[in-house]
């Protein structure tokens, strides 16, 4: 039996035509707020993962998202380590943008820093909270690898990221959505 690992040069997928940001922004319009928000908590969530730790600041705390130009406005709750579907009752911070902006910031796709100081999107409510947020959202830096094992298994979620990788699909991916987003 063979133990070496063998090495497959990468596989180059061919370009695709620069895709509309319509698609995306339909199927959020028609999705009702409560399904976003607790599709929205289970990824957090999952890509968190032991990192749950990190939301203690926010326990209690009620945090919006409001997509501008599609008109949906998530709520949350940080309970028990995590970011559960909350009500819409009063908000401790709410966050403001386009879907765009938005997806920009969940994705890494953009620093923190540059989404809010250049007023792409705002906080308002409470600034410790808001602090707490802007914090969080630094810290977190999106691992293909990892969130593939947290959103996959530990049996799975591997040989997806590497498959991913060695495809050129994760490049490719982050390549699209950032073209995508960039559009007007």
């Amino acid at each position: 039996m063979n133990t070496h690992a063998t090495s497959y040069p990468p596989i180059r997928l061919p370009a695709l035509p620069s895709l509309p940001r319509w698609p995306l922004f339909l199927a959020v319009r028609s999705i009702p707020e409560p399904l976003l928000a607790d599709a929205a908590a289970r990824i957090m969530n999952r890509l968190l993962g032991e990192r749950s730790a990190d939301l203690a600041p926010l326990e209690g705390r009620r945090l919006s998202i409001e997509g501008t130009d599609v008109g949906k406005r998530l709520h949350f709750l940080v309970a028990g380590g995590k970011l559960r579907r909350g009500s819409t009752a009063m908000t401790d911070l709410r966050i403001r943008g386009t879907l765009a902006d938005l997806l920009r910031l969940g994705l890494r796709l953009e620093d923190p820093d540059t989404l809010f100081f250049s007023r792409r999107l705002s906080l308002e409510g409470d600034t410790v909270t808001g602090l707490s947020v802007k914090n969080l959202l630094d810290g977190l830096d999106l691992d293909w690898a990892e969130a593939c094992q947290r959103l996959f298994g530990p049996l799975a979620g591997p040989a997806v990221a590497q498959g991913l990788h060695r495809t050129g699909v994760a490049a490719l991916l982050r390549d699209r959505l950032e073209r995508i987003l960039g559009r007007s």
